[in-house]
């Protein structure tokens, strides 16, 4: 497969295209009103995405299906995102008043937790997971995970705690998409003058199994493939040097690709087996497995923030302007699109636009159709349509 390089010297080429330009790109909100107020995520099917706005004081509400609650700690949807899940605290119970309630994509009340236990509301590591099935899972106290069966039946807890002195960051719960697999790892374990992390398999009968440790790199991000025979963790050293392992189920690295790039940002897809590096003007997408590198592209005098490979249509599709991990923002200036099939640069009209996303959360491009993707797991949601 060959590899193309557009490097565009004339920064006026990257402004918005004339109206009698055939190709183009078209960003269009997701929301019409309040769009900064809400996070979109994917739905059970194109067209039916979650739309949540959780504030400070609990209030809680979803603009599709419509509802409204407050005293909410936390909310998250299934594997496949067919259910979401709210945690919250209900007044009219005197013990034990913490409640997790599931409801379809219909506004429909499916499933009832009332048997939770030993929360604090003040604890900045609550998390709630809704796993397969109706069961739920809730991380406490930075490393603990206490597990409830679809009756609403306290399991049990288990703890991911490394036993570091020096401590380490919270640990975190990802699930493959049909629910069969279910990882917890802790991304940087603090040991001496470095770091280093490991991943488990965590089963709901209270028990985890050590997957893989890393004694030198902390895990950036983690992502499993549809049924979680594998995983794909994004490791970075103290120098800010990147690489992404695939990981089977038995914890052996069967590929990996390091980044030649410094400190990128990336986007791993599980799915096509590919990653795509990013930073400054630049973006490369390659064959994990292979080390292929699929697609290269470059552009004067822009910063890549984000970057995604599709391909059914081949293309790279990047989001240009700044960004902010830390605080969860992304200041969009322009949407570019590489053309790999004819070679081409296709753009949007200047934008002005602020993304904002949870820090557990990556922001995601979803291909709803042919030519036509949502960017969604960020607040001010966006359609983009490539006229081609």
């Amino acid at each position: 497969m060959k590899t193309f390089i557009f490097s565009l010297a004339v920064v006026s080429l990257l402004i918005a295209p004339s109206s009698t330009d055939a190709q183009s790109v078209s960003v269009q909100p997701i929301l019409q009103q309040n769009p900064a107020s809400f996070n979109s995520y994917p739905g059970p099917q194109d067209g039916e995405n979650w739309n949540i706005r959780l504030d400070d004081d609990g209030s809680f509400v979803s603009a599709s299906p419509a509802l409204d609650f407050g005293y909410v700690l936390d909310y998250d949807f299934s594997p496949d995102f067919r259910h979401l899940a709210v945690l919250r605290e209900d007044e009219s119970r005197t013990e034990r008043p913490f409640i997790i309630e599931i409801y379809n994509h219909d506004g429909e009340l499916v499933a009832l937790h009332t048997d939770i236990i030993d929360l604090e509301i003040g604890d900045p590591s609550l998390k709630l997971y809704l796993a397969d099935n109706g069961n739920i899972i809730i991380r406490d106290n930075i490393v603990g995970f206490a597990m409830y069966d679809y009756s609403s039946l306290y399991i049990g807890r288990v703890s991911n705690a490394s036993g570091s002195e020096e401590g380490e960051t919270m640990s975190r719960l990802i699930s493959s998409r049909d629910g069969s697999q279910m990882y917890v790892y802790n991304p940087r374990i603090i040991r001496g003058n470095g770091f280093s992390s490991r991943i488990s398999r965590l089963n709901m009968t209270t028990s985890l199994d050590n997957v893989f440790v890393d004694q030198e790199r902390e895990i950036l991000n983690l992502t499993a493939t549809n049924d979680g025979e594998f995983i794909f963790a994004v490791m970075s050293d103290q120098s800010g040097r990147k690489e992404v392992l695939k990981i089977n189920s038995e914890g052996n690295v069967v590929a990996n690709h390091r980044s030649e790039m410094s400190d990128p940002g990336f986007y791993v897809q599980p799915l096509e087996g590919t990653v795509t590096w990013f930073q400054d003007n630049q973006a490369q997408t390659y064959n994990i497995e292979t080390g292929e590198r699929i697609a290269n592209a470059y552009f004067r005098q822009q910063n890549i923030v984000f970057a995604k490979y599709n391909p059914e249509d081949n293309v790279v599709i990047t989001v240009t302007g700044s960004r902010s991990n830390r605080d969860g923002v992304i200041q969009a200036n322009g949407i570019r699109v590489v053309d790999l099939n004819a070679r081409e640069l296709i753009h949007s009209d200047d934008l002005n636009h602020r993304f904002s996303f949870k820090p557990e959360n990556e922001p995601r491009l979803h291909r709803t159709d042919r030519n036509r993707y949502q960017m969604l797991g960020v607040s001010n949601a966006v359609e983009i349509v490539i006229n081609r």
